[in-house]
């Protein structure tokens, strides 16, 4: 740092010298060169008119600065001209090569002027002494010069930003030095300078463009557009002042850990200033610091000579006489946008939201949860998920605005200043909950020395203030102190919206979008600029600040002395004076909204704004790299640095893809995740449609940052994250990153999910049960969520899976399994543990797929979208079927899905629970589990048989020579007679023991008393339930009770029909009329046993039963949804019923809570009372809700009770072990009925042949040529002829195993079939025509066996 300006004197030279020339028309060239003869007779070298005049003319205008770039953030300084930069980055120097009397102006520029001066005073003394006889005209001509330069002065003044200044001035802190353009000229120098009531002009620094100025009490800072630093008063805070701003050329910015060296000072942004200090933030985001360091407010950690010995008080002096050179602070790795200083401590913004802070941590300044100092800088944890705009800092508190706009304060709470209500101090960031209650969101913060100042947002230009009354918060002049947000009234502002405000030690000042400033608070230094009349002023307008100014505190009142029609860009109070920059008078624009000079100018006293990353992306899509080269390379990196902010910031990215409602309400809907799904998915979209390796680098790069950075907060506060606003920006941030596009991509999915699964890891179970799940099922749609959401976690489970471990799973040698955090072995034999976090994550998105299921009656997506055919095929399926029993045996219940489906988060999708992915049966395919089925129905099959085997041996029998239908049979062995096949089968079921019922299953049909020829290796079990179904299920009439001795009773009437037939929609339901006599729910317990032996013995049933039917197997209560599917026309009314907005129900619809039934016996009207008085209780718009809920009840539940119930018994009678609860209402409904869509070309490719049959044999073309010919109805006729069944097993027609054998040469005779093994026996026909004729006969007489 160099004293006075020096820079000046040779650098502006050159760029007067052409205003000088302008300004001096009138100027005679006697006198220019009676000037140059003075220079001759000094022996100074003239100057040749023309050369002089030419090198003026070329620099005639200061060039201004370049118009900064579109901002990303907020608004950036304007870049450094590159012309006057050398090659070292240092501003060059211009060659001597001016006017002497050019030289001479320079007094405005710096403090050289008072030289410039006297040297013209000499120069005409001497003349006169010497007794040239030219002491006159040297006088005369050095007043006109004077006068000139005057004049040039206030052209180069008029024509670019200027700044004022008024207030205190003791320690030359408002940068007039002495004399010059609007500087006092008092004829007594000790008079001046202690304190100013009306703003002058800091001409000094015209045509500096300053863009930023702070001050703390005895000193100021200003930041150009250039980038370059003057200081000017008493930083060190010994007397050490700059009565003049100086340049502060050099700067240390080397880490700490390496040797220090001077370097030229970088380009700076910003700046601030404590009490003593002053910190600035560059250009390219690095901190900086200088000044007293006694509490380490520089951040620079301990003194560099902290090691010698001495005592407190010396360790004291060596922090205080710290030198005053800018020195880096940290490693420069983090990047820096604004800083802000309080009396002894310091806050720095980084440019992803997050503060930092250091210093004197005396009342909790520093935000750190205690109150000591910290000398190097220390995230302030509870803001790291606030995505903070703009910091504050008074003398011994702090705040903070979020992107959201809410307030955070903290630190000493004396006099209010917090706005907590109260006088307590805070050790850490609070919200101000008066602003909440009030749902007042602010856009600009500002804190003084012990008050604070907030503008409303919402464009509302509203201004607050709280805190000590001596600073006059209320804007009124009352002195008392304001301890809560306080509106001050727009009328004292002259009815005009605030636009950016300022808070100094006592006083503040703010600025109307008409540009107007108004200043209120402390007065006694002149610090407001109010017109004082002559009250405590000498006759010069100087105050002694001994003598005071009037009263102590003023209310709200305009500032005078600001030249009249030039916009106030912005005004900043600092310590006990105030500063306030004017735009160019010529030009300059009238309204504030249209301003030129608004975008960098007075940036760093507003809050920053997210960048617009739609529109930037967008942007680039649409231009041409080769045409718009240019353009790109200057939107690309600001997108960049735009997308590594915003990602990389938990509140940035929450705040920025907030939902408006949102960010409106001060207390979400915790239902809801308030984020805006759709622009989270737009902003993915346009980045990757940017098609620039370095945009998706730089979003993959700050991905993993932010999922670091969860990941750490998570574990840092995992017994103490009590706050659950923080819980709630970790799950939303986790969100947006579990939506983003990357995931997908194998190489950088690879990176990213195990990240994303770890952060999931950390939550708590209210974390994921009560904010997690229910977000995703509530404001997830159906695209993103299969494309964003579960593809990605998808393909990630299979890229771990691996081809090797799925290789040794499908032959059934599975890995030993790992020991996992429960101290069980891990699920999938060893699997890999992220494998297993992603399958627990994918168990979440079901969890939020069933609930929205439950909300709305539609999941987001179909249960399909979870099955992992990767999964399903590697696994060792029998071993996880063993994990599920041992899991029974336990204790632990069921361990499925199923069991626990009513919880959200279920334990087994909680770290370290999972034992078998049979607890999430969702992601094992319908085929996968139904071989689980079949294996658990193979063990209770052999477990049976070897009893049967046991029993007989102890009987002195052998199994195999028993006769069939005995009770000792390792086989469940039937003989049912065609003609009486229910009867028969009821009296076989109610005859056998539960055990007996889990024996493989054989039937012997008799046909008139004559047993057939078919041998039951599965083929007659095939039929067996298909008649009897059928026979269930004909018309009511049908079915007689029977007595107890088995014989009709046909003196009885005819009973009710165990079904009823809903015309619209073909379903059976159960008859709320059919008996429920032991006879009658006999029956409905043999339908249920029929169906459970049909899945264990893998026969798929012509059963027509309504999906609520499994949905109620399955443990669910009915719903609406269920209704309208049973009866489309009953379920379309009670919607209508719900949907009416008339006001006018009761007089519509005519209903009370009863339920009608026709009773065909009696020809009656039944009714039945929905609830107790329900006959009296008329549907209103208030009650119709509760009144659709009881009605679908009553239908689907309450009226079919007994008959239900003994269906449920009889079903899991045969099917109750643990692998049934794997299955979904709808794979339980494709198990039992199979798939009744049937697709012949999967059956052909999966086709094999025998006897002299392939796949090119003419007979076998002909024959698959005939069979996609024919209609869907003989289609499944063939397939019923050839396996027993009509549909197709689960999986579809590729998972059955068929068979065409040739049975010999050209015949007459036609086909046959052996169905228990799905063996068709075809002869080579000669012809195709002769294959379809006997194919035709064959199917349609189908039924029963032997026949020839």
């Amino acid at each position: 740092m160099e004293p006075g300006s020096s820079d000046s004197d040779e650098e502006r030279d050159g760029d007067l010298a052409g205003t000088l020339r302008a300004a001096l028309p009138d100027v005679s060239r006697s006198a220019v060169r009676g000037d140059d003869a003075f220079r001759r007779a000094r022996g100074t070298a003239p100057v040749d008119d023309q050369r002089s005049v030419r090198s003026a003319s070329s620099m005639t205008r200061v060039p201004l600065p370049t118009r900064a770039p579109a901002p990303t953030r907020r608004p950036s300084p304007p870049p450094h001209p590159p012309a006057s930069c050398s090659s070292s980055g240092a501003p060059t120097r211009r060659p001597d090569t001016v006017m002497t009397h050019v030289a001479s102006a320079s007094f405005v520029l710096g403090p050289a002027h008072h030289g410039s001066t006297r040297i013209l005073d000499e120069t005409g003394a001497r003349g006169r002494r010497r007794g040239h006889g030219l002491g006159p005209a040297i006088a005369a001509a050095a007043e006109r010069r004077r006068a000139a330069e005057l004049q040039a002065a206030r052209h180069l003044h008029e024509r670019h930003v200027a700044l004022y200044a008024w207030g205190r001035c003791d320690a030359g802190q408002l940068g007039f030095g002495a004399g010059g353009f609007g500087a006092p000229t008092s004829r007594d120098s000790s008079e001046a300078a202690e304190a100013y009531p009306t703003p002058r002009s800091v001409s000094s620094l015209d045509g500096r463009d300053v863009t930023h100025v702070a001050g703390g009490a005895r000193h100021s800072v200003a930041v150009t557009s250039a980038g370059e630093v003057y200081a000017f008063g008493d930083c060190s805070g010994e007397g050490k002042a700059l009565s003049a701003p100086t340049r502060l050329r050099e700067a240390v910015i080397d880490p700490p850990e390496v040797t220090a060296t001077t370097n030229a000072m970088p380009r700076v942004a910003t700046v601030a200033c404590g009490q003593r200090h002053c910190a600035a933030v560059t250009t390219s985001g690095v901190l900086l610091s200088w000044g007293n360091e006694e509490f380490g407010q520089l951040g620079q950690g301990p003194p560099r000579d902290s090691s010698s010995k001495g005592d407190a008080k010396s360790l004291i002096r060596r922090r205080a006489d710290a030198s005053m050179m800018p020195r880096l602070v940290g490693s420069g790795h983090v990047k820096f946008t604004s800083v802000a200083c309080g009396a002894g401590h310091t806050l720095a913004l980084t440019a992803n939201g997050r503060v930092f802070s250091f210093g004197r941590g005396a009342f909790g300044a520093l935000g750190h949860g205690d109150r000591l100092n910290c000398d190097v800088p220390r995230l302030v944890d509870a803001l790291w998920g606030v995505g903070v705009a703009q910091i504050a800092a008074g003398d011994n508190h702090s705040a903070s605005l979020s992107a959201s706009g809410r307030v955070y304060t903290w630190g000493r709470g004396k006099y209010g200043a917090l706005g907590h209500r109260d006088v307590d101090n805070r050790s850490r960031p609070t919200p101000v909950q008066a602003l909440d209650d009030a749902g007042v969101r602010c856009e600009q913060i500002a804190c003084g020395g012990d008050h604070t100042l907030a503008i409303a947002g919402g464009g509302s230009g509203v201004l607050l203030a709280w805190g000590r009354g001596s600073s006059g918060p209320a804007g009124t002049g009352a002195t008392a102190d304001v301890l809560t947000p306080t509106i001050i009234d727009r009328a004292l502002l002259g009815d005009e919206k605030v636009f950016q405000i300022s808070a100094g030690s006592k006083h503040s000042v703010a600025v109307t979008e008409g540009g107007c400033v108004y200043t209120w608070g402390a007065r006694t230094q002149g610090q407001l600029g109010h017109e004082l009349g002559d009250a405590g002023t000498s006759e010069h307008g100087v105050w002694k600040l001994s003598t005071g100014g009037g009263a102590a505190v003023s209310a709200v009142a305009k500032v005078a002395g600001l030249p009249a029609g030039r916009d106030v860009l912005y005004a900043v109070a600092a310590g006990d004076h105030t500063f306030a920059a004017v735009a160019p008078g010529k030009g300059a624009a009238t309204t504030r909204g249209r301003a030129p000079w608004s975008g960098a100018h007075g940036w760093s006293l507003r809050a920053i704004e997210l960048p617009p990353i739609l529109e930037l992306a967008e942007s680039i899509t649409a231009l041409d790299p080769e045409v718009d080269a240019d353009e790109c390379h200057r939107i690309v990196p600001e997108l960049i640095r735009a997308v590594e902010d915003v990602f990389s910031s938990p509140g940035f990215i929450v705040e920025g893809f907030a939902a408006p409602r949102f960010a409106e309400e001060s207390e979400s809907d915790a239902r809801t995740s308030g984020l805006d799904v759709t622009s989270v998915e737009a902003v993915y979209s346009a980045l990757c449609s940017c098609g620039r390796p370095e945009i998706i680098a730089a979003l993959a790069n700050a991905s993993a940052k932010l999922l670091e950075a969860l990941l750490d907060a998570l574990q840092r506060a995992k017994t103490d994250l009590e706050d659950v606003n923080d819980t709630r920006v970790v799950v939303a941030a986790m969100i947006v990153l579990w939506m983003s596009p990357l995931n997908g991509d194998p190489a950088l999915g690879d990176t990213l999910v195990p990240r994303l699964v770890a952060v999931t890891e950390q939550l708590t179970a209210t974390g994921v049960g009560d904010l997690l799940i229910p977000w995703l099922a509530a404001d997830i749609d159906a695209d993103v969520f299969e494309r964003r959401l579960v593809s990605p976690l998808m393909g990630f489970l299979t890229r771990s899976l691996g081809k090797d471990l799925a290789r040794k799973h499908h032959k059934g040698r599975g890995l030993v399994g790992s020991i996992g955090p429960s101290g069980r072995t891990s699920p999938g034999g060893g699997m890999d543990v992220f494998a297993v976090r992603a399958a627990q994550m994918l168990g979440m998105l079901h969890a939020a797929n069933e609930i929205r299921q439950k909300q709305t009656g539609e999941p987001i997506v179909p249960a399909s979208v979870f099955y992992s055919q990767s999964l399903s095929d590697s696994l060792n399926l029998r071993e996880e079927y063993m994990r599920l029993i041992q899991l029974d045996a336990d204790g632990l219940g069921t361990g499925t899905w199923g069991g626990d489906r009513m919880n959200s988060y279920p334990a087994c999708l909680r770290p370290g629970e999972l034992v078998t992915f049979c607890q999430l049966p969702f992601l094992l395919t319908a085929e996968a589990k139904g071989r689980i089925l079949q294996g658990e129905a193979n063990l209770q099959k052999r477990h049976e048989m070897r009893m049967s085997h046991l029993s007989a041996i102890q009987n002195g029998q052998f199994s195999n020579d028993l006769p069939f239908g005995s009770p000792d049979a390792p086989f469940l062995e039937l003989v049912i007679e065609r003609g009486n096949l229910l009867k028969n089968a009821l009296d076989a079921v109610a005859s056998k023991t539960p055990a007996d019922l889990k024996k493989p299953l054989r039937i012997k049909f008799k046909s008139d008393g004559v047993e057939e020829e078919g041998v039951d290796e599965g083929g007659v079990t095939k039929e067996f339930f298909q008649l009897m179904v059928r026979e269930m299920f004909k018309d009511a009439r049908t079915f007689v009770e029977f007595s107890e001795h088995g014989s009709e009773d046909k003196n009885s009437s005819l009973a009710p029909p165990m079904f009823t037939l809903d015309e619209e929609s073909r379903y059976h339901w159960f008859n709320p009329a059919a008996s429920v006599s032991a006879e009658s729910l006999a029956r409905f317990r043999l339908f249920g046993a029929a169906l459970g032996l049909a899945i264990y013995n893998g026969v798929c049933l012509d059963v027509h039963l309504p999906p609520v039917a499994y949905r109620r197997l399955c443990g669910m209560e009915p719903t609406l949804v269920d209704l309208c599917e049973l009866s489309p026309s009953l379920g379309e009314g009670l919607q209508t019923l719900l949907d009416y907005d008339g006001d006018d129900i009761e007089e519509v619809f005519y209903r009370d809570f009863v339920v009608e039934r026709f009773d065909a016996e009696t020809g009656r009207t039944l009714t039945t009372e929905l609830k107790p008085g329900g006959e009296h209780t008329a549907v209103t718009g208030g009650n119709r809700k509760e009144f659709v809920k009881l009605y679908v009840q009553h239908a689907l539940d309450k009226s079919v009770s007994a008959q239900f119930g003994a269906f449920k018994a009889g079903f899991e009678q045969v099917c109750g072990g643990p692998a049934l609860g794997l299955f979904t209402p709808t794979e339980l409904e494709l198990l039992v009925c199979g798939d009744p869509e049937i697709d012949m070309k999967a059956l052909e490719r999966v086709t094999k042949y025998d006897g002299g049959f392939d796949a090119d044999h003419r007979a076998i073309r002909d024959f698959w040529s005939v069979v996609h010919s024919l209609p869907i109805a003989d289609q499944k006729r063939l397939l019923f002829f050839a396996t027993g069944c009509d549909r197709a097993p689960v999986g579809g027609l590729e998972n059955l195993p068929f068979v065409v054998q040739r049975s010999g040469p050209d015949t007459e005779h036609l086909p046959t079939a052996h169905t228990c093994f799905n063996v068709l026996l075809l002869p080579e026909y000669d012809c195709q025509e002769k294959l379809r004729d006997r194919l035709a006969v064959a199917i349609a007489n189908a039924e029963g066996f032997g026949l020839q």
